[in-house]
C-alpha cells in the first residue's frame, strides 16, 4: 500500500535525489491523490490511466516500481534478523512508450525486532531508503543515456511568468519559439501549463546556459514592448515577473 512506510521511504528518496540532479517531478501529494483515484483499477487500466495522466500534464518519463518485502520469519528469539526487500523499477517514455530502464535494488537493515513489528516496519522503511537511493542513481544514468542515443534535448528549464496577460503570454511562447537555441523538434509543442490568471509555466529546452536564455529572453521582450524581470532564478528554474 502506497502508506506503508517502506513505500512512502523509497519515493522520498527516489524525489529527493532526482530534484538534486534537476529532474521536475511530481509532488507526493499529487501521486497520493491520482493513485487513491487509480486504486481500484486493475493493474493494466491503471497503466493507461498513469500515462494518460502523464501525458496531459506534458510529463516526459513515468517510473514504474514495486516493493516486495521478505516473507521469511527467523525463529530464533534472540538473534539479530535482517529486513530485506527488493525494488523494482522500470522508466518508460511516455510519448513512444518505450522502456528505457528496468532496474532493481536488494537491500537490507539488522535489527532485534520481530517480523510486523513496529520496529520492523521501521527497519524495512531504512532498507528501502538505500533501495531507493541506488535505484534513482541508476535510472537517472539510463534517463540520460536515452536522450544522448537519440539526440541531445539540451539544458531543460522550468519557467514561470507572472502578471502577463494574456496576448503577452501568447508573444512570450512565440518568442521562446523562435529563440536561438530552442531544441525542441516540433516547436508546436512548447505549450502553457497550470495556466491561471496570475500566472503561467512551461518547460523549455535550449542548448543554452541558463545566463543566455534569460539575456535573450528579456532582449526579445524588450523588443516585443514586453516588461519583464527575473524574480528569481534556483538551479534550472526561472521566474519571471512583470514590474
Amino acid at each position: 500500500p502506497l502508506k506503508h512506510g517502506a513505500v512512502t521511504a523509497a519515493i522520498s528518496a527516489i524525489e529527493s535525489d532526482m530534484l538534486e540532479k534537476d529532474f521536475r517531478i511530481f509532488d507526493s501529494r499529487s501521486l497520493g491523490h491520482i493513485y487513491d483515484r487509480l486504486s481500484q483499477q486493475n493493474p493494466s487500466a491503471k497503466r493507461e490511466q498513469w500515462v494518460k495522466i502523464a501525458s496531459q500534464n506534458q510529463v516526459d518519463i513515468l517510473i514504474e516500481f514495486e516493493l516486495v518485502t521478505e516473507k521469511k520469519r527467523t525463529y530464533s528469539k534472540y538473534a539479530i534478523r535482517a529486513a530485506r526487500l527488493t525494488l523494482n523499477a522500470r522508466a518508460f517514455e511516455v510519448s513512444t512508450g518505450l522502456r528505457i530502464a528496468s532496474r532493481n535494488s536488494q537491500k537490507k537493515q539488522m535489527t532485534k525486532a520481530r517480523m510486523g513489528s513496529y520496529d520492523w516496519n521501521n527497519a524495512l522503511s531504512s532498507a528501502s531508503t538505500l533501495a531507493g537511493q541506488a535505484i534513482a542513481l541508476e535510472i537517472e544514468g539510463d534517463i540520460v543515456r536515452h536522450y544522448e542515443k537519440i539526440g541531445d534535448i539540451g539544458n531543460a528549464y522550468m519557467m514561470i511568468f507572472k502578471g502577463f496577460s494574456k496576448d503577452e503570454e501568447f508573444e512570450i511562447i512565440d518568442i521562446l519559439k523562435e529563440m536561438e537555441g530552442d531544441q525542441r523538434t516540433d516547436k508546436h509543442t512548447l505549450t502553457a501549463r497550470n495556466k491561471s490568471i496570475e500566472y503561467f509555466e512551461l518547460d523549455y529546452f535550449s542548448s543554452l546556459d541558463k545566463s543566455d536564455v534569460e539575456r535573450k529572453l528579456y532582449l526579445a521582450c524588450k523588443a516585443k514592448g514586453i516588461r519583464i524581470v527575473t524574480k528569481e532564478m534556483t538551479g534550472n528554474r526561472f521566474t519571471f515577473v512583470k514590474p
